[in-house]
């Protein structure tokens, strides 16, 4: 899938950057806007429909009041379940399980780091 990467502010493998599931958070976030869902396709097509504005400005209405003492960020990588979707999927696996069982691409990668990430989450 990829023959160079760029980690920019984080890994995977940190405790704040991966969750087995994150459909609960999804679903506590659209429910603050007044919206009844019911599958994870009506949540998809919420998703796909919301303005990158409306994203950013109430994110943190998709976390616990628990999670947000933790400064977690509500949208982090996730697995995906082929059943899901039917095809083939981008994260199939826990992170430390999958570099575990070399299920990994030995490629080149440069990790970054930026002075004011979560500037825009901590603003609003």
């Amino acid at each position: 899938l990829f023959h160079k990467g760029i980690s920019q502010s984080g890994s995977t493998l940190s405790y704040w950057a991966f969750k087995n599931d994150t459909t609960q958070r999804a679903f506590r976030y659209i429910n603050y806007f007044g919206f009844e869902v019911t599958t994870i396709y009506e949540l998809v097509e919420y998703f796909q429909n919301i303005s990158w504005q409306e994203l950013v400005i109430y994110q943190r209405y998709a976390l616990t009041y628990q999670e947000q003492n933790q400064h977690l960020t509500p949208f982090i990588p996730t697995l995906e379940h082929e059943q899901q979707w039917g095809g083939e999927v981008f994260l199939p696996g826990p992170p430390e399980a999958l570099i575990e069982f070399g299920y990994v691409n030995d490629v080149p990668l440069i990790f970054g780091l930026n002075p004011i990430k979560k500037v825009i989450y901590e603003d609003t």
